[in-house]
């Protein structure tokens, strides 16, 4: 008999059930790329686990300012940049710190749009000196892509030439701008180009101007469900989780 109990109490453990009464509403903090695909594994952790999860989407720069301000957030979902930021003002755990995914910047058109060669930086420069109006996510609200891009224009020597056709918007915005014909092209996180309807994603940038960003996750010091989002995190890492996260072109993160 208590051999049966044992294994009934192993694969409620494994089948992540959740006692009536027990189940915790979680709320992350969601910054940068990925966001979709958050939301897709957030049904899986809910179905699986029981508990709720309430997602708060803002830029770097929105998510630092309700972390000072003391809004109630659990876990912060973010680039590793943001999560260290808020780890040394102490805001979040030290040590929670987990690498979840990583991605590359590539460049959105038009559904329907001829594709460009972007094969090279040659090739890159004659696309957005072309006359082309260029979306991308504006560095005022925290972006590490939106600062990526702006510092890469600055050391093409293209940034005061392209000026006039630059369109900035908000990380989670700015490729809707293409869609609605606002812009011609975005150079954006692939994660973000790929789940918009009306955008297609031609490619990454070529290997010499690429950068790779890590986003990670961090447990709020103020987390009012510590065990949730340690559970939360555990499933965001897991298998489960890979499929979603590729599917959105995002890596597993390197290896320490």
């Amino acid at each position: 008999m208590a051999g049966r109990w044992l294994a009934f109490g192993l694969a409620l453990l494994t089948t992540g059930w959740t006692a009536a009464g027990s189940a915790l509403e979680l709320k992350v903090g969601v910054a940068g790329a990925g966001t979709s695909a958050i939301r897709t594994i957030v049904e899986q952790f809910e179905a699986s686990s029981g508990h709720r999860v309430v997602l708060v989407p803002d830029t770097a720069e929105g998510i630092v300012r309700r972390m000072e301000a003391n809004e109630a957030i659990d876990m912060v979902i973010a680039s590793s940049v943001v999560i260290d930021l808020l780890t040394a003002k102490g805001l979040v755990r030290v040590g929670s710190r987990t690498d979840l995914a990583r991605g590359g910047i590539g460049i959105g058109m038009r559904e329907g749009a001829a594709s460009p060669d972007i094969s090279s930086l040659e090739a890159v420069e004659r696309l957005l000196t072309s006359g082309v109006t260029i979306a991308y996510p504006d560095p005022a609200t925290g972006s590490a892509s939106g600062l990526y891009i702006a510092d890469l224009l600055r050391r093409l020597g293209l940034a005061d030439t392209l000026r006039p056709k630059l369109r900035l918007a908000s990380s989670g915005d700015v490729v809707s701008l293409v869609a609605r014909h606002e812009a011609d092209l975005v150079l954006q996180q692939m994660s973000e180009i790929l789940p918009v309807t009306g955008v297609t994603m031609i490619g990454p940038l070529p290997p010499e101007i690429q950068v790779t960003i890590t986003y990670s996750a961090g447990i709020a010091a103020a987390a009012m469900e510590p065990e949730a989002a340690r559970a939360f995190l555990a499933f965001v890492t897991g298998p489960a989780s890979l499929p979603v996260l590729a599917n959105a072109g995002l890596e597993p993160p390197r290896e320490p």
